[in-house]
């Protein structure tokens, strides 16, 4: 999700995945006129104990800042 929009601290993953987009789009419009299909998945998170507690740590750090 982060390639529709940036959140904070995440820079270089947010314009990899903006990247992506862009040439998926790219591609699309390229080989469209040829009928081939160009797709992408912008998963996004499952909520899982790991991602809870990445986003508990995360709170916690942006409660210190």
């Amino acid at each position: 999700m982060n390639g529709f929009g940036g959140f904070a601290r995440s820079a270089l993953y947010s314009a990899t995945k903006a990247g992506v987009l862009s040439l998926t789009k790219v591609a699309a419009a390229e080989y469209g006129q040829r009928g081939i299909r160009v797709n992408a998945l912008a998963a996004g998170a499952f909520w899982t104990p790991m991602l809870e507690s990445v986003i508990e740590e995360a709170a916690k750090r942006t409660a210190k800042s």
